[in-house]
């Protein structure tokens, strides 16, 4: 009895050691600078035509091959508008990261760009979310010419 109660313990922590009890399940949605770093995000754009680079990055630790949707929104007060969408299917443990160019396509201030992580075709509501503030400011060239600089030009020349 004596040598059954050490060899017990023994054999109950060679077992946890040899067959380990599977973790969590998750996903990691990311979103990085064009650089590679949690740095330099495209927060303001001068034009509404204007295009910046963003890496967003899936880890699946799902303990299996998943497919997921990401779409990436812009939504300010009073509409929200899709400017980006892909189907991916990551394998476990593995990471996909891309580089996508975003414009925002209207202007406005403190709009929040979403990027938004669907699993396995449920697109009710967001497994994973990663959010920018992004600012747009109307340049020149978004403005239809009116003819009016060429009266205010004729109007200081005479």
């Amino acid at each position: 009895i004596l040598l059954l109660s050490i060899l017990a313990p023994i054999l109950a922590v060679g077992y946890v050691i040899a067959v380990p009890q599977p973790g969590e399940k998750f996903t990691e949605l990311f979103i990085l600078g064009p650089d590679g770093k949690a740095d330099d995000y495209p927060l303001v754009f001068d034009n509404i035509s204007e295009q910046k680079p963003v890496i967003f990055g899936i880890t699946n630790h799902e303990r299996g091959d998943v497919t997921y949707d990401l779409v990436v929104r812009l939504k300010d007060n009073s509409s929200t508008g899709q400017l980006y969408s892909e189907r991916i299917v990551v394998g476990d443990n593995q990471t996909y990261r891309k580089l996508i160019n975003v414009s925002p396509r209207r202007n406005g201030t403190g709009m929040e760009m979403e990027f938004l992580l669907f699993k396995d075709g449920n697109m009710t509501a967001p497994y994973r979310e990663c959010h920018l503030w992004v600012n747009v400011t109307v340049s020149r060239e978004d403005v239809p010419d009116s003819g009016l600089a060429d009266v205010n030009r004729k109007n200081a020349t005479d």
